[in-house]
């Protein structure tokens, strides 16, 4: 597994630059993974929350806060995006490798634009060997070098932790103020 970050040093990521990074990422995760792979491009209204331990009421009860935040998913880069883009907190990508016979095993790949980063780009790759993640993720870097690189060990997203109930997390709304209710131990953003 690999992380990047690609940022801009002064302006939020353009929607031209999501589609143009995120076509040239998707070229370059086929050719990692052996093969054509389905992209989902999910738009959303408020940042995702993910959670970094499992937990099966936790990870139903994140997922129906992330679907009711969806705008709505995409299957293809072919498109015009700019409401899309325009609308969304945040805009997420997967590449998976249609034939998984082919691929390296459990391989898949992430992108992740806006959120909690909007002048980054964070990449994920997963499944190839480490020199094959690392040579996909540096021509990425090496054809964007107007961009800053970083490690991408950072996400768009929020994540939740045990007792932290995370609601109307807006993130164009500037500010979020916690509110701790000492007698009910509810830590709830509102």
């Amino acid at each position: 597994m690999r992380r990047l970050s690609l940022s801009n040093r002064f302006f939020n990521m353009s929607c031209e630059q999501f589609v143009s990074l995120s076509k040239e990422f998707k070229v370059a995760c086929e050719k990692s993974f052996n093969g054509p792979c389905d992209a989902a491009i999910t738009f959303m209204v408020d940042v995702p929350v993910t959670t970094t331990f499992y937990d099966e009421d936790e990870s139903a009860r994140l997922a129906e806060i992330n679907n009711a935040a969806t705008i709505t998913t995409a299957a293809s880069l072919d498109g015009d995006f700019k409401a899309l883009w325009k609308n969304s907190a945040y805009v997420g990508l997967t590449f998976r490798p249609v034939d998984e016979e082919k691929a390296p095993s459990s391989a898949f790949a992430t992108l992740e634009f806006k959120g909690r980063l909007p002048k980054s780009a964070i990449y994920y790759v997963q499944g190839p060997a480490d020199e094959t993640c690392e040579a996909l993720l540096g021509t990425i870097a090496a054809n964007n070098s107007g961009l800053q690189k970083g490690d991408g060990f950072d996400s768009n997203t929020f994540r939740s932790a045990t007792g932290l109930i995370l609601q109307g997390m807006r993130s164009g709304n500037g500010a979020m103020a916690a509110r701790i209710l000492s007698k009910s131990n509810d830590y709830s953003f509102k």
